[in-house]
């Protein structure tokens, strides 16, 4: 039980960003109070039986020296039975208790051995996940059935493959066309950070498409793993911590419209400010702060796409809880000029 508790703990504080996204507080605290509760209820259950055994061996002992006395008091007083002797059978009668009540202190420590031995048992034989064999268990897929309306189809049958005779497999797959999304409109410029490739890697400048993208406050970084689609750039907040993070958006000094950009938090809301310049003088100015997205991406739409201006400044606000740390970021700031 005390594993299983263990076990539980750990994995809760693995997991403390699914817990927290997912308001499920509530919901491990009852469960690891469960669980704590029948492990206080083993213990007790563990000292009364040893209580329960320890009394029992002081009873034999008190017995037997009560039966010693009741019976050889009445013989010395009639002076069949010295007390010498009297004396000599109650010390050999002290000296016979001493082994049962080690053997009660023995028992205890072979029940916590048995049941140690039968948790390590019953783990050894829980199946495995995964099986070893199971990357050359290649079973053949059936062929797709072909109409014209459908997709072209190809199967490739591997004859020359020395593991063909002993594993007789077959690889098939089908080829399906996938919507092609529709082009931007003319003079539409999404940039979405597709120059990036090293992941982690610091971003002090980005260029796509005559834009450049320059962190101004903040530790930004590429995610090639990550995006909408990936990649897209970020920056982190330590446990506890308020960090700010600002880009800002130019054109080479020529005039631009912002129409929207997609902003991204793991666990925390996105507090945004989105200012539009033009010579030095703003003309653009949203504020507000988004909702939790859980890890997902968020659209926040200009109202005022039709505003000329030749510089875009992105500042997000990133209030990292107390738990963990919270990375942040932006993709597919679009712009048309």
């Amino acid at each position: 039980m005390i594993g299983d508790l263990a076990a539980m703990a750990s994995e809760t504080l693995a997991g403390v960003r699914v817990v927290k996204g997912f308001l499920g507080e509530d919901y491990e605290e009852r469960r690891f109070a469960a669980q704590s509760l029948q492990v206080l209820r083993a213990r007790v259950g563990v000292v009364m039986l040893r209580s329960v055994s320890s009394a029992t061996v002081d009873l034999g002992v008190l017995l037997g020296t009560v039966i010693v006395v009741s019976v050889a008091a009445p013989k010395v007083v009639a002076g069949t039975f010295s007390v010498g002797a009297l004396v000599a059978y109650l010390g050999y009668l002290s000296k016979l208790y001493g082994p049962p009540k080690r053997l009660s202190k023995v028992n205890v420590s072979i029940q916590k051995i048995v049941a140690a031995a039968e948790r390590i048992f019953a783990v050894s034989d829980l199946p495995p996940e995964e099986r070893a064999d199971a990357v050359l268990a290649v079973r053949p897929v059936p062929p797709p059935t072909v109409s014209p309306e459908s997709a072209p189809s190809v199967r490739l049958e591997h004859h020359d493959n020395p593991l063909h005779n002993q594993l007789n497999q077959t690889l098939s797959f089908q080829l399906t066309r996938q919507p092609v999304p529709a082009p931007s409109p003319a003079g539409t410029t999404i940039a979405n950070f597709n120059g990036l490739s090293v992941n982690g890697a610091s971003v002090t400048s980005y260029t796509e498409s005559g834009f450049t993208v320059s962190p101004t406050s903040g530790a930004w970084v590429a995610v090639t793993t990550y995006g909408n689609p990936a990649p897209f750039i970020q920056f982190n907040a330590l446990n506890g911590t308020m960090v700010t993070g600002a880009i800002q958006v130019t054109a080479g000094g020529t005039t631009f419209n912002f129409k929207s950009v997609d902003l991204y938090s793991s666990t925390t809301p996105i507090p945004y400010t989105i200012t539009g310049l033009r010579n030095s003088t703003t003309t653009l100015t949203m504020a507000a702060t988004l909702p939790n997205t859980f890890g997902n991406f968020a659209t926040v739409v200009n109202p005022q796409a039709a505003d000329v201006i030749d510089t875009l400044v992105i500042r997000l606000s990133n209030p990292a809880a107390i738990c963990c740390a919270n990375p942040m970021g932006v993709d597919n700031i679009v712009v048309t000029r």
